[in-house]
């Protein structure tokens, strides 16, 4: 095994073990996915603007007028 070859799995094995970690760091303090209101466990959540977004904007608009 050539030394490159080495390099090459250990930069792939820390990405790995990184985007999983960053994985489970989210889902521990509850920073993954959703607006906040508690569509984290939507399958969803990052693709969708939800409720949330509309309720905000309505309240900017109120407080202009």
């Amino acid at each position: 095994m050539e030394p490159i070859d080495i390099i090459i799995i250990a930069v792939v094995a820390v990405a790995v073990v990184s985007i999983v970690g960053i994985g489970i760091w989210k889902k521990v303090t509850g920073k993954g996915g959703g607006c906040g209101c508690g569509c984290q466990s939507c399958p969803s959540a990052g693709a969708c603007k939800g409720s949330c977004d509309a309720k905000d904007e309505k309240e900017e608009n109120e407080e202009t007028v």
